[in-house]
């Protein structure tokens, strides 16, 4: 009921069930009076949001290697929308989409930022779906083809180029035929002199965008770790005369360098170097008893010879050989022959007469490059050494490579240390000084040294 001269406000309702163009006539019947009509209009749009593509294809993707690729998300209406991905959970699969969930503002267009790492070779489809507010969900296919690690391996002459310098990585490229075949066999030879250090060179090649990590060893006859200062064979530079020539002279370039900065120190008052030496001379020209210390210099003013700490004087020893210069080649010689006899010493240490050793046992192999392996056989005794070499690759099953040797020789050596024996002829060659005939029998000492495991 209306009163006379008053007003009334009516609430209408729309009620956007779907999309559609609205036109409706609304009527008020009046009591008594003339109906009056409204013609009622509305617009009921549906959310509506689109990606860049509907379909992603990835290509060749690589075990391990996450592929990312930018998404466009854009919303086709003059309404704020919400959205949220819906990710596949699979087992070889990591699949991520950054924002993954979020509010569109009214025609804005977001960025998307999609991952995909597989972890298994193989052609791969999947779906990828969107929840839309109050729209029809949409989705993206992405397809891909996974490769995974894909090795080759060559044994290198040692003056081959690639064993001083490994070549830098290369670019993607397909692998070639013999990629994924087994390493081949290390032949040392059947007849490798005993004592003798014999290498042989692994190149592995990485064909594949995935970086991994290998170790080798060898199976029965494989060196024991080494501590590390023996860990690395000693380089010949370290052991040269130029190098321990241009050590003394850098020595004496830095003590130089010391005694100018002294005496500088002293010419501008700095210290009181100076006033002790002149003292120290007057001391010397007076002649005063109990001035003198032990080893007859002078002491410093006011100080007595008990007073006064001496440092010791160095014993007789090699143990400066690795970090003090030598000033003659037989100095030089001795201490590299030493470092390389207590390296072999612990090598062999196991007693089984030879040792595998692998340098580096372990290590990287980068994307499209490459790591060069070498296999040192150290022996001590005859016999033959055959073995397997192990090599575990991260991402792959472990690689098996045979090893081939046989060592030949006896690992009894005479003594150098005996009087009137010669080692420069060959065989050696034991000498007397003339003796007269009838004279008493001259006897010689000869010493033999077993450097075999077995007696």
């Amino acid at each position: 009921v209306l009163p006379p001269h008053s007003e009334i406000e009516l609430s209408l309702t729309l009620d956007p069930a779907a999309a559609q163009s609205l036109r409706r006539t609304l009527a008020c019947a009046i009591r008594s009076g003339r109906t009056r009509h409204v013609s009622v209009t509305a617009e009921v749009v549906q959310r509506r949001v689109c990606l860049s593509q509907s379909v992603l294809d990835l290509g060749v993707c690589y075990v391990k290697v996450p592929e990312r690729r930018l998404l466009s998300l854009t919303n086709l209406t003059h309404c704020a929308t919400d959205f949220e991905f819906l990710l596949p959970q699979l087992p070889d699969f990591d699949v991520s989409v950054e924002p993954s969930s979020g509010t569109l503002s009214p025609n804005e267009e977001k960025q998307l930022l999609l991952r995909v790492a597989a972890y298994k070779p193989g052609a791969k489809s999947m779906l990828l779906g969107c929840k839309i507010q109050g729209g029809v969900p949409i989705g993206l296919r992405v397809d891909l083809t996974i490769k995974g690690l894909m090795l080759s391996w060559e044994v290198l002459h040692p003056e081959d180029p690639r064993a001083l310098v490994l070549p830098p990585p290369a670019a993607p490229h397909a692998p070639p035929v013999t990629a994924g075949a087994p390493p081949p066999t290390l032949d040392f030879g059947r007849r490798v002199p005993i004592f003798e250090a014999t290498t042989r060179m692994l190149l592995i090649t990485n064909h594949s965008a995935v970086s991994t990590t290998y170790h080798a060893a060898a199976a029965a006859f494989a060196a024991p770790a080494l501590g590390p200062d023996d860990a690395m064979p000693p380089e010949a530079k370290t052991f040269s005369l130029t190098a321990s020539m241009a050590a003394a002279i850098r020595a004496r370039e830095r003590e130089r360098e010391r005694t100018e900065k002294r005496r500088t120190r002293a010419a501008a008052g700095l210290d009181d170097t100076a006033s002790m030496a002149s003292t120290a001379q007057s001391h010397r020209l007076s002649g005063s008893p109990g001035d003198w210390d032990r080893r007859g210099g002078n002491l410093p003013m006011g100080a007595t010879a008990d007073s006064v700490a001496y440092e010791p004087s160095p014993a007789l020893g090699d143990k400066h050989e690795s970090s003090q210069p030598f000033f003659s080649e037989s100095g030089v010689n001795v201490a590299a022959q030493k470092a390389l006899q207590r390296r072999e010493a612990a090598l062999l240490a196991r007693g089984l007469g030879a040792a595998y050793e692998v340098l580096p046992a372990e290590g990287e192999i980068p994307p499209w490059g490459s790591a060069l392996l070498a296999v040192v056989l150290h022996s001590n005794q005859w016999g033959q050494y055959d073995d397997t070499l192990h090599i575990r690759v991260d991402g792959l099953p472990s690689f098996s490579a045979p090893l081939v040797c046989g060592v030949v020789g006896c690992p009894i050596t005479l003594h150098d240390a005996t009087l009137g024996l010669s080692m420069r002829t060959n065989p050696p060659t034991i000498t007397w000084p003339p003796a007269p005939h009838g004279s008493a029998p001259t006897k010689k000492t000869v010493r033999l040294t077993n450097h075999g495991p077995e007696p």
